[in-house]
């Protein structure tokens, strides 16, 4: 409750994980260049993982997740 009033909410893996589908599933050019080991996309991908969660995510967590997924 009151994380909730003070408008924090929490950013579960799963929901980053969804966010990362939605993203290289529009721009799937950048889930191949991080497989190819070109990192330059990350910080990008981040930010619009930042984006899509209001700026809620923790860009740590967002680049550890991408990790896992590539």
């Amino acid at each position: 409750d009151a994380m909730e009033k003070l408008g924090i909410r929490a950013i579960w893996p799963e929901q980053i994980f969804a966010w990362l589908d939605q993203i290289f599933t529009e721009k799937p050019e950048l889930l191949t260049d991080l497989k190819a080991g070109n990192m330059k996309p990350l910080w990008f991908v981040t930010g619009q993982v930042m984006k899509l969660s209001g700026g809620s995510a923790d860009p740590q967590m967002i680049q550890e997740v991408i990790k896992q997924k590539i």
